[in-house]
């Protein structure tokens, strides 16, 4: 059991770096620069967040009605 949560650890603190890379790596090919990707990334991350709060708003509106 302590074997997965150092593993689970291991991943969520190296998870930046790795993005960071990511980055560092895609700009080579697609002609961003790190900064843009992240601007990119936060950009789609606000979208794909609003998204979910609407989704789960109308789902729960339409569970409500149906009780």
């Amino acid at each position: 059991m302590s074997l997965e949560i150092q593993l689970g650890d291991l991943a969520i603190k190296s998870a930046p770096i790795i993005g960071a890379a990511g980055t560092e790596v895609a700009s080579k090919f697609l002609g961003f620069t790190p900064h843009e990707w992240f601007y990119a990334a936060s950009v789609v991350y606000i979208f794909v967040q609003g998204w979910a709060v609407i989704y789960k708003t109308l789902k729960g509106n339409k569970e409500d009605k149906d009780e």
